[in-house]
């Protein structure tokens, strides 16, 4: 019969190679002393720590689950929606020109947030998104003019919605 010795130098853990690491973890679990006695649960609890140290340092960290912007995009989005610029869809994802485009678009209040804030607010919404769209350049000059029409009659029953009224607005929470 053959008796082996394997020495673990615990303050010195860290110098050694990933492969004897995991022997050391193995002779220690596999270590004779009684159950409870102190020093060799001890070894094992610096040898683990040792090796999740070295296993962590190889994990890539999770760096993007939480981030400061969530929050105010978060509420930012229950209220507009973002139209990201055109011509974004036609050039290759994840391009200079792509990450570009899609960055000179711009946000628009949604007419339901915009109803629940104000009455008659959504129809104002609209209306102003449609007159947007009719004025592009290219646009149907005849829709433009009727988009602009109804801009003007949607605002004129916000301001009288809003003059008749004699009671506070009320508050709107996200």
């Amino acid at each position: 019969m053959t008796a082996i010795t394997i020495e673990i130098d615990d303050s010195k853990l860290s110098r050694y190679a990933d492969s004897f690491l995991a022997l050391a973890w193995h002779v220690a679990q596999a270590n004779p002393a009684p159950f409870g006695d102190h020093r060799a649960g001890e070894l094992v609890e610096h040898i683990g720590r040792e090796i999740i140290r070295r296993w962590l340092g190889k994990v890539p960290p999770e760096l993007w689950h939480h981030q400061g912007s969530h929050s105010p995009h978060k509420w930012l989005s229950q209220f507009a929606r973002y139209t990201p610029g055109e011509g974004h869809q036609s050039l290759p994802a994840f391009s200079a020109e792509h990450r570009e485009a899609f960055h000179a678009g711009h946000w628009s209040i949604k007419p339901e947030a915009a109803a629940a804030l104000l009455p008659a607010g959504g129809e104002v919404v609209a209306a102003a998104i449609e007159w947007q769209e009719a004025k592009r350049p290219g646009g149907d000059f005849m829709r433009g003019v009727r988009a602009e029409k109804a801009l003007a009659e949607a605002l004129e029953v916000l301001l009288k919605t809003s003059t008749d009224s004699d009671a506070p607005a009320e508050e709107v929470s996200p």
